[in-house]
């Protein structure tokens, strides 16, 4: 696939990472999380998944002590007015589209990669 020898793909699922406890250095999540409804717990790693708390992702189980995790992805930022109707129906056409759940918003990514 042109893949540097240095860099190895790992099919699998995000709720169950093929991946040994606090292997990685490093994770990142691209265009992902707006996908999933609910980010509590993203950063822990929980007993049971749900289809009620699909983003209860692994993250930290695979990270190392002071590990980081990226994500970049779409949000709605301070500068969002729910109240000006541009902006809703802006951001309502991008989901749709795109057919995702609401769109989170900045503070609520960084409360749930907080927690």
């Amino acid at each position: 696939m042109g893949v540097d020898s240095t860099c190895r793909l790992i099919e699998g699922d995000c709720h169950n990472m093929p991946l040994a406890d606090a292997s990685k250095d490093a994770a990142y999540a691209i265009y992902s999380l707006k996908y999933f409804p609910h980010l509590d717990g993203v950063m822990k790693e929980v007993d049971v998944i749900t289809i009620a708390d699909p983003a209860s992702m692994k993250v930290s189980r695979v990270l190392k002590q002071g590990g980081r995790f990226l994500v970049y992805d779409l949000m709605k930022t301070e500068k969002y007015d729910k109240d000006n109707e541009e902006h809703v129906e802006i951001v309502e056409g991008l989901e749709y589209a795109c057919g995702m759940p609401s769109l989170h918003t900045r503070e609520g990514l960084v409360s749930a990669a907080e927690r």
